[in-house]
């Protein structure tokens, strides 16, 4: 028969019952590898998504926003949704001479849509209504600092709500009265 040599004890916390176990264990530190993660192969399931990443200037934005609130005396007025997250935003204009004079914006939702909706009204101050209605994303985007893929919706609540309250950007092809009919009669 065979007979168990028993080892002495071992006070490592990788020891199993107060005893170093027969097999080696390699024991490899995450910060071995590039991102501080382990390998692929090691980790089970899918990668998690990576968490949005924010400028200090959205950040600031979305904690501190500026301009808040209804506008009394408001000439002009849009609002947006976006459906699949519930966000909702308001913004509100005061046009006094071709120009828009005041601008004040309401956004209930993700950080990223109150941003947006904060530095709207900042660019908006000042602008003649057509300049205010070619305003695009790339512009909100780059006031931002940049804005997360998972958060440009937010970009297109402000357009969405300069179009109802201001009019659609020059150029852009107005929209369609009746739906498509995809069997005509």
């Amino acid at each position: 028969m065979w007979s168990k040599a028993r080892t002495p004890p071992c006070n490592s916390p990788f020891s199993q019952n107060g005893f170093l176990p027969a097999f080696p264990v390699t024991i490899t530190s995450r910060a071995a590898y590039p991102g501080g993660s382990l390998p692929r192969s090691s980790r089970p399931g899918p990668d998690p998504p990576e968490p949005p990443v924010y400028s200090p200037i959205l950040l600031d934005r979305a904690v501190h926003p500026r301009n808040t609130g209804p506008l009394p005396g408001a000439t002009h007025a849009g609002e947006a949704r976006f459906e699949r997250c519930g966000d909702r935003m308001r913004l509100e204009f005061l046009v006094m001479d071709g120009r828009v004079r005041e601008a004040r914006g309401q956004a209930f939702g993700c950080g990223a849509a109150v941003a947006a909706a904060s530095v709207a009204t900042e660019l908006l101050q000042g602008l003649t209504v057509t300049e205010a209605r070619n305003l695009d994303a790339f512009q909100l985007d780059r006031a931002l600092g940049g804005v997360p893929p998972a958060k440009r919706h937010a970009l297109l609540m402000v357009l969405q709500c300069l179009a109802e309250a201001l009019g659609p950007r020059i150029g852009a092809t107005p929209p369609r009265e009746k739906p498509l009919q995809t069997n005509p009669q």
